[in-house]
């Protein structure tokens, strides 16, 4: 979450549509036969796509706070609160209260934020059902595998990747010296721990699929794996080779990983985009949203929410 980035557009959009909308005879600036006020400025900026992000931000997330607001605890919107600034910023507290105010928020303001995410959240997660979760940890056991730990390397160049495995596999070679002797592989041998859900952008999933059939001690053979490069869009190949250090066999026993299992299914659910629609539709529908300015008469349509749309409380 790129504070310096997404937080000060909702906080601009914020401003423009709520604050603002309520000081329309303020003046803003004067010039020889005319003005500008608040309400012009606003007449002209709630139309813009920032705008319309904005508000409908705004709306899911007070009528899901008024529905599920007391399913989030303190705890978690604190514990929310230290991975934002941990993930980006480290200990370094002050730095991070500096993003959130050029992003025109306080910690408690950002804490609100949070919660109405975090509210959100919970109720879509509240929706799913014991059938759905049930079904949806089967689909996951399929392709789970507990955690391992291995050593990487990395290059860039096939080329590169077979000199450095015809290195590794040689008779008394030491995998972790092999590759730190060679300064072109950009990963060292160091030991990683991943398992089926480590992300695709730090353990590619071929990667994975050649480890798995690992037993300890056993080197891999070169792994190519492709990506797009988000900047470019153009495909990067990289060449991995692992040793496993230590396997562990997945077994038979689902119960061993129900706990695993069932944040990786509501993980899954949470994804699916229609049963998310589906709620969030519900919970409008529920809370029975009237968009009554026109210029916001399309932020919820997806949700079947219009200014022409009313449907009674169930």
């Amino acid at each position: 979450m790129k504070l310096t980035k997404k937080l000060s557009l909702l906080a601009v959009a914020g401003i423009t549509t709520v604050t603002l909308a309520g000081c329309g005879s303020q003046t803003i600036a004067t010039f020889k036969g005319g003005s500008v006020t608040v309400q012009d400025f606003y007449d002209q900026e709630k139309r813009s796509q920032t705008a319309q992000t904005a508000v409908q931000q705004l709306l899911l997330t007070r009528v899901f706070e008024k529905q599920y607001g007391n399913l989030v605890t303190a705890k978690e919107v604190d514990s929310m609160y230290k991975s934002q600034q941990e993930g980006q910023y480290g200990n370094d507290t002050k730095a991070f209260e500096e993003a959130l105010t050029t992003a025109g928020y306080t910690p408690a303001t950002f804490k609100a934020y949070l919660k109405g995410n975090l509210s959100i959240q919970k109720g879509i997660e509240s929706k799913i059902t014991k059938t759905d979760l049930e079904t949806a940890i089967k689909d996951a056991w399929v392709s789970f595998h507990p955690e391992v730990t291995a050593q990487i390397i990395t290059a860039t160049t096939q080329e590169e990747a077979d000199s450095l495995h015809a290195a590794a596999t040689a008779d008394g070679a030491d995998f972790a010296t092999v590759a730190k002797d060679d300064s072109a592989a950009t990963a060292q041998g160091q030991e990683v721990k991943f398992s089926s859900t480590t992300s695709e952008s730090e353990i590619p999933t071929a990667v994975k699929e050649a480890a798995w059939k690992l037993k300890n001690g056993e080197i891999s053979a070169v792994i190519k794996a492709s990506s797009t490069d988000p900047q470019t869009y153009q495909t990067v190949d990289q060449f991995f080779i692992i040793k496993m250090v230590k396997q562990q066999a997945k077994g038979t026993d689902i119960t061993k990983y129900k706990k695993e299992l069932t944040e990786i299914a509501k993980t899954a659910k949470t994804q699916d985009a229609e049963f998310v629609k589906g709620v969030i539709a519900d919970t409008l529908k529920k809370a029975n949203v009237k968009i009554t300015d026109k210029t916001f008469s399309d932020v919820l349509a997806q949700f079947a929410i219009s200014s022409e749309t009313s449907s009674a409380a169930k």
